[in-house]
């Protein structure tokens, strides 16, 4: 009877870590004037309360400056963020965002005097 219950939560934990996914793509934007970071954040979720991106932590220059915490997702295909970042010309600004189900994925731009470009 143990083998038989443990048979199934284990099945039930690799069922559920199948329909967990990392985010698909990051797209970052950097404006200069208003310090506007913007990231948008692809990941397809059928419900954005129970499946979403839960973390997102920001870095500049490899120091971390902030972490944003979510309990839902703004769209069901992706999650919208702006936050506001001091930065200047030259300085890296990377982000990773981890899903609630598992799953991360790391971005990072260079501020540049033009629209910057992801890399």
């Amino acid at each position: 009877m143990r083998v038989i219950i443990l048979f199934l939560i284990m099945s039930l934990v690799i069922c559920a870590q199948a329909f967990a996914h990392p985010p698909s793509r990051v797209e970052l934007f950097y404006d200069l004037p208003t310090k506007m970071l913007k990231m948008e954040i692809y990941h397809f979720t059928r419900n954005v309360k129970r499946h979403h991106i839960r973390t997102v932590v920001i870095s500049k220059n490899g120091e971390k400056i902030d972490t944003l915490y979510y309990s839902k997702q703004s769209q069901n295909n992706m999650h919208v963020v702006e936050k506001e970042i001091n930065a200047v010309v030259g300085d890296r600004v990377e982000i990773k965002a981890y899903c609630s189900e598992g799953g991360t994925i790391e971005k990072s731009i260079v501020v540049e005097k033009e629209a910057p470009k992801s890399e």
